[in-house]
């Protein structure tokens, strides 16, 4: 672990760099957070019977998410090799 990856976690002789991909994330994201609400109202309507409706909300903000670092330009044109870098 002196590289801080397990030994045998990844076998560098197996890694292809054509199947890599790059990703990144913003250093100026904000944090996340996800709210979560729910709402229930009970009524008896006879002796036996009970209506009985609920609402379950959940709402997610500024979700954390990945970026291609090597995604292909977007245009009209034939998709053609348009990749900021092409090793990858």
């Amino acid at each position: 672990m002196q590289t801080g990856i397990p030994a045998g976690f990844v076998d560098p002789t197996k890694v292809t760099v054509s199947t890599l991909s790059q990703k990144a994330q913003d250093p100026l994201q904000r944090s996340t957070y996800v709210q979560q609400w729910n709402f229930g109202i009970q009524q008896e309507l006879a002796t036996d019977l009970i209506l009985d409706v609920s609402y379950v909300g959940n709402k997610g903000t500024k979700l954390a998410a990945f970026s291609n670092l090597n995604q292909r330009a977007s245009s009209l044109t034939p998709p053609v090799f348009h990749r900021p870098v092409r090793a990858l």
